[in-house]
C-alpha cells in the first residue's frame, strides 16, 4: 500500500486474508471487525499508519498474502525454533518469503504429508481455531490388525494423560490400514490412541485440510502455491 493510499476497508480485507469480498462485508456487519480500536463501518477506509483487527487478530497490511502446500518428508520438523532439529520443513520452500512463512499447525516428526506454509495471520487463526471444526484426514498403516473394538474405541473417545482423544470418522483400507478424520489439533493425537490401543502407528500420512487435498501428483519435499480456489476451498466451512 502506497503512504498515501487509502482502500476501502471491506478491500483491504479482502486483499490481505483468504476472506472474500462478501465474507469481508460480513464480518464488518458483524462487528468482528476493529479499526485503530473502534468498531469499524462498511464505509471506513484504511491508511498505511491505520490497524485492522478481526476477531482480535492484526491483519498485517500486505496486498497479497501467500500459502504453500508442502509434501512433508519423515525427519523433518514443523518448528522454526527447535535447538535439537537438523532438518525444518520451512527450509524445503525456497521463496524470497520464505522468513516470513509460519506453518499452520504441526505434523511430527515421523509424520509426513500436507502441512501448509503462509505469511497470513488471520488464515492461520482460522483454520487451527477449535470452533470453527475444521476437518483433517491421515492415512494410518498400524503395526497390527485393526479390529472393531478398535474402531469403537477410536470413535467414542481414549482417555490419554487427562485428555479425551477421539476421531470423526474411521473408513478402514486394509486390516492394518485406514483413513481417520479428526476435528482436533492435539499433540501427536493419533500416535497417542493407537498407542493406548497397543497397536503402534508405523506410518501417518496428512492428506487433507478443510476442502484443500494434497494433489496426488506432489513428491515429497515439494511445494505448491496455493490459488485462489484452492484458498476458498480450504476455508468454505468458515466463510
Amino acid at each position: 500500500m502506497k503512504s498515501d493510499a487509502r482502500i476501502r476497508i471491506n478491500a483491504y480485507i479482502a486483499a490481505s486474508t483468504s476472506l472474500s469480498r462478501r465474507a469481508s462485508d460480513k464480518a464488518i456487519e458483524d462487528k468482528r471487525v476493529l479499526l485503530n480500536g473502534a468498531i469499524a463501518t462498511l464505509g471506513d477506509r484504511v491508511g498505511v499508519n491505520d490497524i485492522v483487527t478481526l476477531d482480535g487478530v492484526t491483519i498485517e497490511p500486505y496486498e497479497k498474502h501467500t500459502t504453500y502446500a508442502l509434501n512433508k518428508p519423515k525427519g523433518y520438523v514443523c518448528s522454526n525454533d527447535d535447538p535439537h532439529a537438523k532438518h525444518f520443513a520451512r527450509s524445503l520452500v525456497k521463496v524470497p518469503e520464505q522468513e516470513r512463512l509460519h506453518s499452520i499447525g504441526r505434523l511430527d516428526k515421523e509424520s509426513e504429508g500436507l502441512i501448509l506454509f503462509t505469511t497470513d495471520g488471520y488464515l492461520t487463526e482460522r483454520i487451527t481455531h477449535p470452533r470453527n471444526h475444521i476437518e483433517k484426514e491421515y492415512y494410518v498403516k498400524a503395526t497390527n490388525q485393526i479390529t472393531p473394538r478398535d474402531i469403537k474405541a477410536l470413535r467414542s473417545g481414549i482417555i490419554d494423560k487427562g485428555e479425551k482423544l477421539r476421531v470423526k470418522s474411521v473408513e478402514l483400507m486394509s486390516n492394518k490400514e485406514a483413513l481417520l478424520v479428526l476435528e482436533e489439533g492435539k499433540n501427536r493425537e493419533i500416535r497417542r490412541m493407537f498407542d493406548s490401543l497397543e497397536n503402534p502407528v508405523l506410518k501417518l500420512v496428512r492428506l487433507r485440510i478443510g476442502g484443500y487435498s494434497m494433489p496426488s501428483n506432489l513428491p515429497q519435499g515439494s511445494y505448491v502455491r496455493l490459488t485462489d480456489s484452492d484458498l476458498a476451498n480450504l476455508t468454505k466451512k468458515i466463510d
